[in-house]
């Protein structure tokens, strides 16, 4: 199975656990002896319904009592069943080798083993068949037998012999359970005011969508129903579905697949489903209510699912289009004598279910035959897909020790919401669930890069939801003033490696660098000290106390480290005199102006020569702040970013554009490598550098070699 499940212990009880598909593989030319031998294994074996405490024997005979009474009832046209699961009893599997072996006295095995040969003689060799995969295999989950119905294996061949409208291990569950033990448990799972709502003369969506649609905070699992609504159509569409996880983790993947996909793009294991493209439609609102929880875990499966078929029959959501295509003709029949009969009460929408539950089956577990003979005799041939995975859990489990840890991302159990499960691809390693879904996702587990983004965003969310978090560059709280709404949230940056406010992450992103924390200090601090000059509040200098005056013509008051100084003492507060600050800049500018007259000024970054038709404002000048003499363009770089630019962007601008001077007067262009002459008629050639200029044939060549030396 997929998907990860509770620990716990398998069911010895026949009567509640699966019968997997490979465990009839007797063949009809068994020898006599070891038939004999298995019956005699079968009989020493106690049959018991873990929800009653009645013997096996007293409720054989309360069931098969309750099977010929109702089968009465359900053939004759004169009377109408008094319950409506009184439909589900084992009455419309009812033979005459039944009510021989009832008629003799004989007990529940004898009529166990005629059944079963009953059944054997006419399935023939599609026995196998009549026991599809259930929801317990590999590669299914909770709900998929009805996404893919040609994994479906129903005899459609109509000149064969007709098969059951129940599975073999439908069947001999309803032969062990009374029907008053069934309604004991689903009167305790359905909610009152379900049972109000299925219990009315007539269903109306209105009256279904006012049940519980709290299925996000069940954690047990149940049977629920999607009455999804088009925007553009009155009409809902009803799909029953049932899981045996939580109601949020099986919902949520309808969810994900319906705005993730259109009915065009749907991949293949989704196609066929009705379900998926109905929700999947443009317009259309999935509404989901939760029929049945079901909180005990130790509920057996074959419970839900039987559960499932009733509300299947009850809200008449199996398609009619497909009776033939995906189920045989006594399903059909079987189906409408119930609705029928029982005067079911008809819900107008969309049938969005393809196949019943109880035509699939689901597996039984059985312990395996000590005779050596017998062809069922090996543990592997029994054992579910889901219980191979569980026992390679608890194999891991034990290895791992009393704390594990995950296999991706080292996280440890005691510190996470959910326990550590294997996965099927990975059977021997626990993984967190984080990790499990994108192992699920991808087909494949995390890399050392993506366990370290998972656990840094593993570690934001945590701190999120405890209001610890903060940035790790200017540590600017995540719940400020500032960074209330959602696209201004804290996020993690993996090539930071750590937690970063918006402004942090934009900067770093453009730059990659982080930006200096002290100015996300002065913006906040300037930002309320504004905040305060709009609101009308006084402004006085932190060191002398004089009052800012407000109107025209009164400069405002200084904001430096955190402090609101007046002019003078602002002026007063830095190191140097004004006089003392001008000397070394009146020096610079007298160099300058000395190289100017020479005619050798050039930008000490990128190395450019100063024009000397250049005009006034856009001079080289000297840059107190770094000590040389830079640029226009060099200048304008560093006052944005504190740093230098890089200077062979603008050698290479000055090289083309020579090269374009070059063009215009006419003057040949060769070419650095073969000194080929440019030829204004064919494709210009290209500057490389200051100093080279190719041709095309060189350039490609160029371009070639260094492709191959980057794929060595």
């Amino acid at each position: 199975m997929d998907n990860p499940k509770p620990d716990k212990d398998s069911d010895p009880d026949l009567a509640t656990t699966y019968a997997p598909r490979d465990s009839h593989p007797q063949t009809k030319k068994a020898e006599a002896s070891d038939i004999s031998l298995c019956k005699n294994q079968i009989a020493d074996h106690d049959i018991v319904n873990p929800l009653s405490s009645h013997s096996p024997h007293a409720q054989a005979t309360e069931v098969d009592r309750e099977a010929h009474g109702s089968g009465t009832e359900v053939s004759s046209s004169d009377n109408e069943p008094d319950d409506e699961l009184s439909s589900y009893s084992p009455h419309a599997q009812a033979t005459e080798v039944d009510r021989e072996a009832h008629g003799s006295g004989d007990d529940l095995l004898m009529l166990l083993d005629e059944d079963e040969d009953a059944f054997r003689d006419i399935m023939g060799d599609d026995l196998e068949e009549d026991v599809a995969l259930g929801p317990d295999d590999e590669n299914y989950i909770d709900g998929e037998y009805d996404s893919d119905p040609d994994d479906i294996s129903i005899n459609e061949d109509e000149v064969k012999a007709s098969a059951y409208p129940f599975s073999y291990s439908f069947w001999f569950l309803l032969r062990q359970v009374s029907v008053d033990d069934f309604m004991a448990v689903y009167v305790t799972a359905i909610p009152r005011r379900v049972q109000v709502v299925l219990g009315q003369n007539k269903f109306t969506p209105e009256a279904i969508l006012s049940v519980d649609r709290d299925w996000r905070h069940h954690n047990c699992g149940g049977v629920y129903i999607n009455l999804s609504k088009s925007k553009d159509m009155q009409e809902y569409g009803c799909y029953i579905g049932s899981t045996t996880r939580a109601f949020s983790t099986r919902i949520m993947e309808h969810i994900r697949v319906a705005s993730k996909y259109s009915p065009d793009t749907l991949p293949d294991m989704y196609s066929s489903s009705l379900h998926y493209n109905h929700i999947c439609k443009l317009g259309v609102v999935s509404n989901f209510r939760v029929l049945a929880a079901f909180r005990d875990r130790d509920i057996p499966r074959g419970y839900i699912f039987l559960l499932e078929a009733a509300l299947m029959v009850m809200t008449r959501s199996l398609c009619n289009k497909t009776f033939q295509k995906y189920n045989n003709p006594e399903f059909e029949e079987f189906i409408r004598d119930v609705q029928v009969k029982a005067s079911m009460p008809w819900l107008r929408s969309v049938k969005l279910n393809l196949t019943w539950p109880v035509v699939m089956g689901f597996r039984m577990d059985r312990k395996p035959c000590e005779n050596t003979g017998c062809p069922v005799k090996a543990n592997y041939n029994l054992m579910s897909s889901g219980q191979k995975l569980s026992a390679n859990q608890d194999a891991a489990r034990a290895l791992a020790g009393p704390n594990p840890k995950c296999g991706d991302c080292a996280r440890e159990e005691s510190g996470l919401v959910h326990r550590l499960h294997v996965h099927r691809l990975y059977p021997t390693v626990l993984l967190c669930y984080s990790c499990w879904q994108h192992c699920q996702a991808k087909g494949m587990r995390r890399t050392l890069e993506n366990a370290k983004k998972a656990l840094g965003r593993a570690e934001m969310s945590s701190k999120r939801k405890d209001g610890t978090l903060i940035c790790g560059n200017c540590s600017v709280p995540d719940n400020s003033m500032s960074r209330q709404q959602q696209l201004s949230r804290h996020s993690y940056l993996a090539p930071a490696g750590m937690v970063l406010c918006i402004a942090c992450h934009a900067y770093y992103r453009r730059e990659g660098r982080h930006r200096d924390p002290a100015l996300e200090a002065h913006l906040r601090f300037t930002t309320g000290i504004n905040t305060r000059r709009a609101s009308g509040e006084d402004i006085n200098c932190s060191t002398c106390g004089k009052l800012e005056l407000s109107g025209p013509g009164n400069r405002k008051f200084h904001c430096s480290d955190s402090r609101v100084l007046c002019g003078a003492c602002y002026s007063a507060s830095r190191s140097k005199t004004p006089e003392e600050r001008r000397q070394p800049l009146r020096a610079a500018s007298k160099d300058l102006m000395a190289k100017r007259k020479e005619g050798d000024v050039i930008c000490e970054n990128c190395f450019t020569k100063e024009p000397a038709d250049i005009k006034t404002k856009c001079r080289y000048m000297h840059n107190a702040a770094t000590g040389k003499v830079l640029c226009t363009a060099c200048v304008t770089y560093y006052n944005n970013h504190g740093e230098h630019r890089d200077p062979s962007r603008e050698i290479l601008r000055q090289a083309r554009e020579k090269l374009r001077a070059k063009r215009a007067t006419g003057t040949d262009i060769h070419c650095t490598n073969c000194t080929k002459v440019e030829d204004q008629g064919k494709p210009k050639f290209v500057c490389i550098d200051a100093d080279m200029v190719l041709c095309r044939t060189c350039y490609a060549r160029r371009n070639n070699g260094k492709r191959k030396e980057s794929n060595t």
